[in-house]
């Protein structure tokens, strides 16, 4: 998995190396995952963070992006998001990293766009959690 520094340039070439490392110079520190989405005139680009919360400090956060076809439909689209936060997780569990967290960006006000994705997708990711 390549990742790169939020801010920064640096590319991380082996994301689970990586992530190991901060995990074991810092014991206490968390891992919360997040996808976010934007739709462009010809693609739709697709972001899933890492954030690692170091308690009383502050977090650092690696990311990886790509992007697919343009996708009109705004619940396919906002699915992807909860499908890759949960494929990220998966993976890092995989190689027996605990995520604290799944962050899922969907509005919980019922006239916001993003509402609809609130049942399903915390289901979704509850469903992972078990």
């Amino acid at each position: 998995m390549q990742f790169r520094i939020l801010d920064s340039s640096h590319k991380i070439d082996n994301g689970i190396e990586y992530i190991k490392n901060i995990l074991n110079s810092n014991p206490d520190c968390t891992i919360s995952i997040g996808c976010d989405s934007q739709n462009s005139r010809k693609y739709c680009a697709y972001v899933t963070a890492i954030a690692f919360r170091y308690p009383g400090l502050c977090a650092h956060v690696i990311y990886q992006s790509h992007h697919v076809p343009k996708i009109r439909d705004k619940f396919a689209r906002l699915w992807k998001e909860t499908e890759e936060s949960v494929e990220m997780a998966m993976a890092l569990v995989e190689n027996d990293i605990t995520v604290d967290a799944i962050e899922l960006d969907f509005n919980k006000v019922k006239t916001a766009g993003s509402n609809m994705m609130v049942a399903p997708s915390v289901g979704y990711v509850v469903g992972f959690r078990v």
